[in-house]
């Protein structure tokens, strides 16, 4: 019985592998597509990371296509104005990676778990 089990808990996983690789031959493709359409400018500036210092100039190069990511906005109507830009103002629309560097916390004096589990 237990073979069994194991058996139609294989063939189970099997197929979700089988639909996850045809999920992502499918973005693959739209990720070659995009890659082709980009020029070298664009490329390297999606390899760039803001931070939220200076909003105003963050913007214009945002808008520039010259920004992959940006760092440290606590201000929804901020961040949303930024991925506004990105999407809608640039030339192929690729929304921003917004985030925190938070290892040690944000607005607390206790440490994140991933910083607590990462001591270098």
């Amino acid at each position: 019985m237990k073979k069994l089990q194991f058996l139609a808990l294989f063939l189970l996983l099997s197929g979700l592998e089988t639909s996850a690789q045809v999920f992502d031959a499918s973005i693959e493709k739209k990720i070659d597509v995009l890659l082709k359409k980009m020029t070298l400018k664009e490329k390297i500036g999606q390899m760039n990371q803001l931070s939220a210092d200076d909003m105003e100039t963050n913007y214009k190069v945002i808008q520039q296509g010259m920004a992959g990511s940006v760092l440290s906005i606590t201000n929804p109507e901020i961040a949303n104005k930024a991925q506004k830009i990105a999407v809608e103002q640039t030339r192929l629309g690729i929304p921003l990676i917004i985030g925190r560097d938070v290892i040690h916390g944000f607005k607390t004096i206790f440490p994140i778990p991933l910083g607590q589990a990462s001591k270098f």
